[in-house]
């Protein structure tokens, strides 16, 4: 599932434009009950960047003071059901992963958001500035806290980037 809301011009603002979208994979959404036969491409999902068994709001702005700057500001909170783990073994499959399929030894229902809770929160800052026709140069700044409430633990990151680009 997945719905959104895009507004331009917002507040009578000329250039500032919002979106609003939430995202929902059920659990299995990758996976098969064939191990190895899963919509995976180097052990990564082929679609949206969350993983099976989770949902997520993100909210963003963007705003193009001119034709060669354009910034966005977003924020968004995830939610996942992860895999019951004892000691690396998947003790109970919730479809919380795209590498585990459905076990004969599981049940045939996987309730949305069961298995061990891990809630996501991300800001992220982004320009991009375009000196001349087809060159690129953009900067992100991503913090990033995940709390694994059955583990009791919380990890903060922080991603920084530069990139040049040509578009041809």
């Amino acid at each position: 599932w997945q719905s959104g809301l895009y507004a331009a011009g917002v507040f009578g603002v000329p250039n500032l434009d919002a979106d609003v979208e939430y995202t929902r994979l059920e659990p299995y959404v990758y996976s098969n009950r064939t191990s190895g036969d899963d919509y995976t491409h180097s052990s990564i999902g082929l679609g949206d960047h969350l993983e099976p068994n989770s949902d997520e709001w993100r909210a963003e702005i963007s705003y193009r003071p001119s034709s060669a700057l354009r910034l966005w500001a977003s924020c968004a909170r995830e939610r996942h059901g992860e895999n019951v783990r004892q000691n690396g073994v998947v003790v109970k499959n919730v479809g919380g992963s795209a590498l585990q399929g459905h076990r004969s030894v599981g049940s045939d229902v996987a309730l949305f958001l069961d298995g061990n809770l891990v809630r996501t929160s991300r800001l992220r800052v982004r320009a991009t500035y375009e000196p001349m026709t087809d060159f690129f140069i953009t900067g992100n700044v991503e913090l990033r806290e995940a709390r694994r409430y059955a583990a009791g633990e919380t990890m903060r990151d922080r991603f920084y980037s530069i990139r040049m680009q040509v578009g041809y």
